[in-house]
């Protein structure tokens, strides 16, 4: 092990993955600082549903 293995190295698709699997997390962290969460961060399913709810 390296101090390389603590950067993501993946692609688009692995990146949007390792968000998804995160995005609990990422959410409550958002919530807790009262910051904006960014669109790109939260995944499509949960984007698609609130879009649908605001319309």
């Amino acid at each position: 092990n390296s101090l390389w293995d603590i950067f993501f190295t993946g692609g688009n698709s692995a990146c949007r993955g390792y968000a998804c699997q995160h995005y609990a997390l990422y959410a409550n962290k958002c919530a807790e600082a009262n910051i904006p969460e960014s669109e790109h961060a939260v995944p499509c399913k949960i984007l698609r549903d609130r879009q649908a709810a605001a319309a």
